[in-house]
């Protein structure tokens, strides 16, 4: 790969859309409805930032229960949160190679798409790499077909101190193997291990990149929990501000605590120790 994990979204799950959004919108977020997925059976918002990258809110269909949705049925049916993480490839069948040469399975390159409520139909090109266990944890690609922009419309961009995605934290049982796979798979330097004792975790963050792993450090890690419930994959977002003191007083959050060797303000309410803001 090109050895960067700029990433390009963060798919997040939700079981009530209608709901979902309220919550991002009382943490000074405002999602845009972006229309129904091409499968039926889900529909999403957005909060596209700054810098290109954005959230993504993904839940059932009106007509679709909770829990039988074509993709992420478990976590959607259970309000997961961070879900999966998508990165954009230069090209995607160069991508797709190289994960073969690198011994991962593929899905794809396939197509995907959704329409609009502005019935601007939406196209792009989807890759998913791994077992189907570990495509939660490790990245599926994405490039459009269609402009960029009717994807991610720049009018709907963030308005605040938010700027974009500064980290995805990936929970995993072990962080070694984990490591290894992505220094084969995208030229990851070596990741550099912090303790944080708040949550009984192992922090691993792979410099120069938005990414880290975690790992629990005993079988009381709330971590441990996550995973015994869902594979391998994302646990937690950090959004970049360029002055934390600033943000503080846009957002409904706490006050800064140690994360690793960072100071993270998490939001208060039902978003929870899953997302919070630092300072680029």
């Amino acid at each position: 790969m090109s050895g960067n994990l700029s990433i390009d979204h963060i798919a997040t799950a939700w079981s009530n859309h209608t709901t979902a959004v309220e919550q991002f919108t009382d943490g000074g977020l405002s999602p845009q409805f972006g229309g129904e997925h091409a499968d039926g059976t889900t529909q999403m918002s957005i909060v596209p930032f700054a810098d290109g990258s954005y959230l993504e809110l993904i839940s059932p269909t009106e007509t679709t229960q909770p829990g039988e949705t074509v993709r992420w049925p478990t976590h959607i049916g259970t309000d997961a949160g961070p879900c999966a993480w998508a990165i954009e490839p230069e090209d995607i069948v160069a991508a797709a190679k190289r994960s073969i040469d690198a011994g991962e399975p593929i899905v794809g390159p396939q197509q995907g798409g959704r329409t609009r409520p502005d019935d601007v139909m939406i196209e792009w090109d989807e890759l998913f790499v791994g077992p189907e266990s570990d495509r939660f944890a490790l990245p599926f690609f994405v490039t459009d077909r269609t402009p960029k922009s009717y994807r991610v419309p720049s009018e709907w961009a963030h308005d605040g101190p938010i700027t974009g995605i500064a980290e995805l934290g990936i929970a995993v049982s072990a962080i070694e193997p984990w490591a290894t796979r992505f220094k084969r798979l995208f030229r990851i330097p070596t990741p550099i291990e912090t303790s944080i004792e708040s949550i009984d975790a192992i922090v691993a963050s792979i410099p120069g990149e938005p990414v880290s792993f975690l790992s629990p450090k005993n079988p009381h890690s709330p971590l441990k929990t996550r995973l015994d419930r869902y594979p391998p994959g994302p646990a937690y977002c950090l959004f970049a501000v360029n002055d934390l003191s600033q943000a503080v007083d846009m957002y409904p959050v706490s006050s800064p605590t140690t994360f690793g060797n960072q100071s993270v303000c998490w939001f208060e309410g039902p978003l929870g120790k899953q997302f919070g803001i630092v300072e680029n």
